[in-house]
């Protein structure tokens, strides 16, 4: 006799369906809403999680007197490497300034100074200060408004606890996903006139990364299962990770509060190495450029016995590591 296995089924039927519980996936919730569609949105953990929840220093936006999302954009191209797609870059720099003043009219509280200005820190390869922040919890502020907002609005149906294990095709169509919710034991079917796949990166399929465990990648294979064509996976971005000592592992220092702060990287042999690669800029090159040199020099035979990279601080006073970075 087959093995039979009773398990209840729930089925939803929606105008659109959202998987992912993330920033990105809450914003188009709360865009579907106001559009007068109805829409659920459904995620693996609580909304609103996602790599938001861990983000720190600020995102860029054009918003200082200065500035403009033109230059923005000047910016992005001048330093994309050759791999910007300039029309999604442009719907970027102009839009990015609209959520800004969505999420200050939301309750964001971003930093400003006393002149009532917002207080816009510099990123590398940035001409403009332009990092809206929250000191150095940006994105833990941002999901504290974002999660307020969507417990308080009813349109928008919420699916926590849930995982999409695959979406449901009819011809070439999608016409919805189904999934299980692991909360109550339940299957579940949705049919949806449209999915969006907001369900983030796939750094957790590298040893060690600062994004929360379930950025895993599912929305790659669910869309790549269906027949998306998939762009840019490889862009995969995380801070650089603390591996040694054992005790330490996995949590993160915060690099890029350090290395303002004064600290340098160095490989085996004691050299700053970032000085061969960006002599200009070093350690204030942008977080891709220090990857890949990180990246070269460990494949390249120069990394430590516990196959990484040196972070030395020892050059920085303690009263300037207590006053930047405060929470390590």
């Amino acid at each position: 006799m087959p093995l039979r296995l009773d398990i209840p089924v729930r089925r939803y039927q929606t105008d659109v369906l959202i998987v992912g519980g993330g920033a990105a996936g809450t914003m188009a919730a709360f865009e579907c809403a106001d559009s007068g569609v109805a829409v659920i949105q459904v995620t693996k953990g609580r909304a609103t999680s996602g790599t938001t929840t861990v983000a720190r220093g600020g995102f860029a936006a054009a918003m200082g007197d200065d500035d403009g999302p033109e230059l923005h954009l000047q910016d992005i191209l001048k330093y994309g490497g050759e791999l910007i797609d300039p029309e999604l870059a442009r719907v970027w720099v102009y839009d990015i300034v609209d959520v800004v003043h969505d999420l200050e009219s939301w309750g964001a509280e971003f930093v400003r100074g006393a002149d009532g200005r917002l207080d816009l820190k510099a990123f590398p390869s940035h001409s403009r200060n332009r990092a809206c922040h929250h000191y150095d919890t940006t994105g833990n502020m941002i999901t504290k408004v974002l999660s307020k907002k969507l417990r308080a609005d009813a349109r928008i149906a919420k699916h926590s606890i849930t995982a999409v294990v695959d979406l449901i095709k009819h011809e070439d169509r999608v016409v919805g996903a189904w999934g299980v919710d692991y909360q109550n034991g339940v299957l579940v079917i949705y049919s949806a006139q449209q999915v969006i796949l907001c369900t983030g990166g796939g750094s957790g399929l590298f040893y060690v990364n600062d994004n929360p465990p379930q950025v895993t990648g599912d929305g790659y294979v669910l869309g790549f299962r269906a027949g998306a064509p998939l762009l840019g996976i490889e862009m995969i971005d995380f801070q650089a990770m603390c591996c040694s000592p054992k005790e330490l592992f996995g949590f993160a220092p915060h690099p890029t509060g350090f290395i303002n702060a004064g600290a340098v990287f160095r490989n085996r042999a004691g050299e700053e190495f970032l000085k061969r690669y960006f002599p200009d800029t070093a350690e204030q090159s942008t977080r891709s450029e220090v990857i890949l040199a990180m990246a070269k020099e460990i494949h390249a035979g120069r990394a430590s016995s516990t196959g990484g990279i040196f972070m030395d601080a020892t050059k920085v006073p303690m009263a300037v590591i207590q006053k930047q970075i405060p929470h390590v």
